[in-house]
């Protein structure tokens, strides 16, 4: 089954410290690591937070989640982890 996650760099939530213990914390990245199969794309966005549709990057979300939906695929990518920059420019993920 395809997957898709987009989480915000700032969101504190869905990417909580290990220091928080191990019934608080969470990672976005280990989440997407778990999922099994190879049509899976994650796409951390530069600058947005836990509201993204509220937020300035509300238009890029609706963009890449109009692609993924249509298409399966985002910029012409279905798996990988990426960092989408204030640019628009999607890079692989460190």
């Amino acid at each position: 089954m395809p997957v898709f996650i987009v989480h915000g760099e700032y969101d504190r939530q869905a990417n909580t410290p290990e220091s928080a213990g191990p019934l608080l914390h969470f990672s976005v990245p280990d989440l997407y690591a778990a999922i099994p199969g190879p049509h899976k794309l994650m796409v951390r966005i530069a600058c947005a937070g836990r509201s993204m549709v509220w937020e300035r990057k509300s238009k890029v979300l609706r963009r890449i989640s109009r692609q993924w939906l249509d298409k399966k695929s985002v910029e012409g990518l279905s798996s990988g982890s990426y960092h989408l920059d204030e640019d628009g420019v999607l890079t692989p993920a460190a």
